[in-house]
């Protein structure tokens, strides 16, 4: 789903991929709003060292589908990912496959 995000508070920055190697990334502050196209994958990292990074989602759906980086590396045949992120098939048979909660 197409998704809008409105910074409430602190610093970020944001990198969005589309596929076919294009992806961009761009900071954004208090009152900025960003928008991430349907099917997008996308992160947004807190760029403040002692300042809590507050902003609100909205989606342009009735149903949304969420999956976290490493769930989804998990999920991807290990081999695949060991050789593109040229890392070791111990590290990706670590990674956990259910989705971990930030806050529950």
């Amino acid at each position: 789903a197409e998704e809008w995000l409105y910074f409430h508070k602190g610093t970020a920055q944001a990198t969005i991929f589309i596929g076919g190697g294009n992806s961009r990334t761009i900071d954004l502050v208090a009152g900025d709003v960003a928008v991430f196209p349907d099917n997008s994958g996308h992160y947004v990292l807190n760029t403040h060292p002692t300042e809590d990074l507050v902003w609100i989602e909205l989606y342009k759906s009735e149903r949304v589908a969420d999956i976290s980086l490493t769930q989804w590396l998990a999920l991807t045949p290990p081999d695949i990912v060991a050789s593109t992120l040229k890392i070791s098939r111990e590290v990706v048979d670590k990674l956990k496959k259910e989705k971990q909660l930030l806050v529950q």
